[in-house]
């Protein structure tokens, strides 16, 4: 049963990368109303958060068609259970009202973003204006 959320997430991530790879659609932020579940987040980003719901789905599945299985659903409801209290334990704590938070673009044509000649300047130029932006008081 853990196959099917390890694959899931892998799928997500995967098509998340390269340059026309955009994370879009991804089932973890389909929690982005749960704020206990999505907690998980600060630990694995939102594939954590597409790993917990898939391993949910495919525990309720196979309770649900197999009747006689006790172990993934007890192994699903530890996780789901671990990842609430983390939740629940993040969200305790006090958050700082403000922030200061920047936004970096480096201003490449859309061609040029799609050089992979190019890929290492545009990383350095993204690095440059966050240390920038970071002086500058951002936090984020």
């Amino acid at each position: 049963m853990l196959w099917v959320p390890l694959v899931w997430t892998a799928v997500e991530f995967l098509r998340s990368q390269g340059a026309l790879g955009f994370p879009w659609a991804l089932l973890g932020a389909t929690q982005h109303r749960a704020a206990p579940v999505i907690q998980v987040a600060s630990l694995g980003g939102v594939y954590a958060v597409s790993f917990l719901v898939a391993l949910v789905n495919a525990a309720l599945y196979v309770i649900l068609t197999r009747r006689a299985v006790l172990l993934p659903a007890a192994g699903a409801g530890v996780v789901l259970a671990a990842a609430l209290v983390y939740g629940l334990n993040v969200l305790r704590h006090p958050v700082p009202a403000t922030f200061t938070a920047a936004v970096v673009q480096p201003g490449f044509p859309v061609r040029a973003q799609l050089d992979p000649g190019l890929a290492r300047r545009r990383f350095e130029d993204l690095g440059q204006l966050t240390q920038k932006a970071a002086a500058r008081g951002a936090a984020l």
